[in-house]
């Protein structure tokens, strides 16, 4: 081999080096790839002021849900991430909303709350029946936060049978609608799929409207899930004040 094909080697080479380097920088940055301790999802159930200092402490993306109700006076959970979803039984004109947001202020009272520093907002909506009007408001309304619309893969046909809800290569029944904390750990378990998901403020004590049984099962089986123990057995959000 001579010279000059040994150096056309050799910028190829340093080419495909230099693409791959610049492929992970850029997936390094929409997933955040640096940190695997990184993402916490918070439920609605009881948050002690040394939860909220750890997580305000450790993640840097924090999802809340709904009306964000966990917090302690003086101390709020940094939220980044916020799911405001769609009640799924109220598919009137009249009565139709998302929860935590006031129709007539055209205003999502649980983003006021945490304004600096949610960044994005995703609103979960039951496919073919989504609140058209109340999603513009809002984008409209919140155009420095990032806003998308996801399925809430909610159980519409109840006579229909149980839906199958896909989640970390299984399939499993879901006789009610899925609780707004699963939807949130699907969501974020699929979008950044090399990071372990913190799970706080949820200890699937809730029973009736969602399948708290099935999704306690789900999470046992995920790998990637951590549960941080509430420090009571009970769903009672709190309200900061």
């Amino acid at each position: 081999m001579n010279y000059k094909n040994i150096i056309k080697i050799s910028i190829v080479i340093g080419i495909v080096i230099g693409i791959i380097l610049v492929c992970i920088y850029f997936i390094k940055d929409k997933y955040n790839l640096s940190n695997s301790n990184k993402i916490a999802v918070i439920g609605n159930g009881p948050l002690s002021d040394e939860d909220i200092n750890e997580i305000n402490s450790n993640f840097e993306i924090i999802v809340g849900m709904n009306a964000v109700l966990n917090g302690r006076k003086g101390i709020k959970v940094k939220y980044t991430h916020l799911f405001s979803r769609q009640w799924d039984d109220t598919t009137t004109p009249k009565t139709i909303n998302f929860i935590g947001y006031d129709k007539d202020k055209k205003i999502l009272n649980s983003y006021e709350k945490y304004k600096d520093t949610i960044k994005n907002i995703l609103l979960v909506v039951p496919k073919g029946l989504e609140y058209k009007e109340g999603i513009n408001d809002i984008k409209n309304n919140y155009k420095n936060v990032s806003i998308h619309s996801i399925d809430a893969n909610l159980n519409i046909k109840k006579n229909k049978g149980p839906n199958k809800f896909n989640f970390n290569n299984k399939k499993y029944d879901i006789n009610h609608s899925l609780s707004m904390g699963m939807i949130s750990i699907g969501y974020v378990f699929n979008i950044y799929p090399n990071h372990d998901i913190h799970i706080y403020g949820m200890n699937f004590s809730q029973r009736g409207h969602h399948d708290g049984i099935v999704e306690k099962e789900i999470i046992d089986e995920c790998d990637r899930c951590i549960v941080h123990k509430t420090w009571k057995n009970t769903y009672e959000p709190f309200k900061v004040s």
